[in-house]
């Protein structure tokens, strides 16, 4: 799949491995070794360079095909990732309660519960939903038994100003401006802005880059 000979290398992109998927993409198989050696920002950059640079990435060419490629990224990655990430940081919590004193019996029982509804949760289709957030905090507690886990706090930052933030997060590419806008351990800032960096330059301007992503 990979032939070195003669003096440059080249891709059999038609035989490269891909995910099963409807969208077939190709498998980088060694972005796992780059995380592992170097850090999760190098491996996003290679993987999203390598991805639309090398093996065919969708051609971003109008506002159309943008609004595609967000809807892939902020629905395939940004939701998984956060849904990851917020999942972990409550069974964290969940689990200082067996730490804190707290009758074993009663934590397990506790435990138990909350267990089966944050993986309801995860699997949810919309999970960020104000339905599904109820659901997970609200309609974990009555008037015998009050919650414990702290719901996150929502925003009321308008989709506009917030678009703009995840626009220029994904051009600067840097970890301060990544973390305004995702949680930690997040991939997806840097492969949007390895897609608007490989967008032909007048194909899709800056503002219906944050018009896409305020749709999404």
């Amino acid at each position: 799949m990979v032939d070195f000979r003669g003096l440059s290398g080249k891709l059999e992109v038609v035989r490269w491995p891909r995910t099963k998927d409807e969208e077939r993409k190709p498998i980088s198989l060694h972005i796992t070794s780059l995380e592992y050696h170097h850090d999760r920002v190098v491996a996003a950059n290679c993987h999203s360079r390598v991805w639309f640079g090398q093996l065919g990435a969708e051609d971003i060419g109008h506002v159309g095909s943008a609004n595609m490629f967000l809807g892939k990224i902020l629905r395939g990655c940004w939701v998984s990732q956060m849904v990851a990430f917020m999942a972990h940081q409550l069974r964290i919590q969940l689990n200082q309660g067996a730490r804190s004193g707290r009758d074993p019996a009663e934590h397990l029982r506790r435990s138990q519960r909350f267990g089966a509804a944050l993986y309801a949760w995860e699997q949810s289709e919309e999970p960020f939903s104000s339905g599904q957030f109820d659901k997970l905090f609200l309609g974990m507690a009555d008037a015998s038994e009050p919650m414990r886990l702290p719901a996150p706090s929502r925003s009321n930052k308008a989709r506009s100003r917030f678009a703009i933030e995840i626009y220029d997060a994904g051009l600067k590419g840097d970890e301060t401006a990544v973390q305004a806008v995702a949680s930690q351990n997040s991939t997806w800032p840097f492969m949007l802005g390895e897609a608007m960096r490989h967008t032909r330059e007048g194909s899709v301007t800056d503002r219906e880059w944050i018009g896409a992503i305020a749709r999404n």
